[in-house]
């Protein structure tokens, strides 16, 4: 949003017209919008819908600022946040993003690092909010800033912590993926029930003996920089070698990414619910697998995870390592646990929830419609693509393949 000027646009609600009473005026009419493309001016906005619980912990503004001069910067994105008063109470926040200079998109900031997308909303905007309102305050909003051609807000969940996502009220498609989550408020036992509990035991204690022979394991937790440091460089590691062999393109393969994931673990080193917590297993003196989440309100959502490739690797260390994150997050009193979107075996052993997503694509302009088409058709293809198991094999064999003839870059 650096052609805007100034930093800060404001739209004021609708004028109502004598004879009309507040309760008769729609939503969408009686909200005061304001796009900034500084954060800091929001803050306070930010925070209080924060608290309202209806978002994940990738929506916190800790986690967004800290986001900004890394991904969006390494993204060419400049800042396009919104925000609604309802009758001068807080109601929203959309933390978007503009991409582009001919072809302009408004897409969410975090990009595919963020697996839930979504604003943040007042529960009185939630429970008010009436079929065409959000139509209409997504046309308020790109009448703000010129040149937008198209809309394109993916990944969303059709409902989060028992809430309706308005944005379903949109035109939309189904998303590529569903995602997974697991409730932990009947404690660990119960949550293991959730798929074959049997199983899982047998598994973990066969896990357990390996690892006892083998020299013995230890599931680190860090909260310091030194063993901070030490889990990310692994995980880099182990995650850019897992997806160079699979032919796919690595979302943290760049410095800012990583500097980025680096400044949330130790800016949440102090944090009851951190924004980023590294969890490892070692076993005989090597870290095996890696993974990462972040909590909001007693959420936990998995961001990424990694398993080396030696002579572990059969048995299945990240398993063991989900398995105690699973069973420290209940003892710790966390409600639920998400493991974000991608249809896995491992996700619906332990998942009893399935979270529906959903894609909005809109064009703004005439110059946006043949984008949102073919957005549109992309996103459909790689959702029948990954839908059947025979394309999707022949997909795996086509990146590697693409793999091999690769010239590697450099890392910006």
């Amino acid at each position: 949003m650096s052609s805007m000027n100034p930093a800060v646009e404001r739209q004021d609600a609708v004028p109502r017209h004598a004879g009309t009473n507040a309760a008769s005026r729609s939503i969408a009419d009686r909200l005061d919008i304001t796009v900034t493309d500084r954060i800091e001016s929001v803050e306070d906005i930010w925070r209080a819908l924060e608290e309202e619980g209806t978002a994940s912990v990738y929506q916190r503004y800790e986690w967004t600022r800290a986001s900004l001069p890394t991904l969006e910067i390494n993204e060419n994105r400049s800042p396009f946040i919104v925000t609604g008063r309802l009758d001068g109470r807080p109601a929203f926040v959309l933390p978007l993003s503009v991409k582009g200079r001919v072809f302009r998109k408004l897409s969410w900031i975090g990009g595919s690092h963020v697996n839930f997308s979504m604003g943040l909303y007042s529960r009185e905007l939630l429970q008010g909010v009436q079929p065409g309102d959000m139509t209409r305050i997504m046309q308020r909003v790109c009448r703000m800033v010129p040149g937008i051609g198209y809309v394109k807000l993916c990944c969303q969940p059709v409902e989060w912590r028992g809430h309706r996502n308005p944005m379903v009220d949109l035109p939309h498609q189904r998303a590529m993926n569903p995602a997974f989550m697991m409730t932990l408020d009947g404690g660990f036992e119960a949550t293991l029930a959730h798929g074959n509990a049997k199983r899982k035991r047998k598994k973990y204690r066969q896990q357990c003996r390996i690892a006892d022979e083998a020299g013995g394991w230890k599931f680190l937790v860090p909260r310091d920089a030194e063993g901070i440091s030490r889990l990310l460089d692994i995980f880099i590691e182990q995650k850019s070698q897992r997806l160079r062999d699979k032919g796919i393109t690595d979302i943290f393969g760049t410095r800012k990414a990583q500097r980025f994931l680096m400044n949330l673990a130790l800016k949440s080193a102090s944090m009851e619910e951190p924004l980023l917590q590294f969890y490892g297993l070692e076993i005989d003196g090597k870290v095996r697998a890696v993974f990462g989440g972040g909590v909001h309100q007693g959420h936990l959502s998995g961001y990424f995870s990694s398993i080396s490739t030696d002579e572990f690797s059969a048995m299945s260390p990240g398993e063991m390592l989900l398995w105690l994150v699973v069973e420290k997050s209940c003892a710790d009193g966390m409600t639920c646990f998400d493991l974000g979107g991608g249809d896995e075996r491992y996700k619906r052993s332990w998942c009893n929830v399935e979270i529906g997503m959903f894609d909005v694509i809109l064009p703004v302009n005439s110059m946006g419609y043949p984008l949102v088409l073919a957005s549109r058709l992309t996103n459909w293809g790689k959702r029948v693509v990954r839908e059947n198991p025979h394309t999707w094999w022949l997909v795996g064999m086509l990146r590697k393949l693409r793999k091999s003839v690769r010239v590697p870059g450099k890392q910006p």
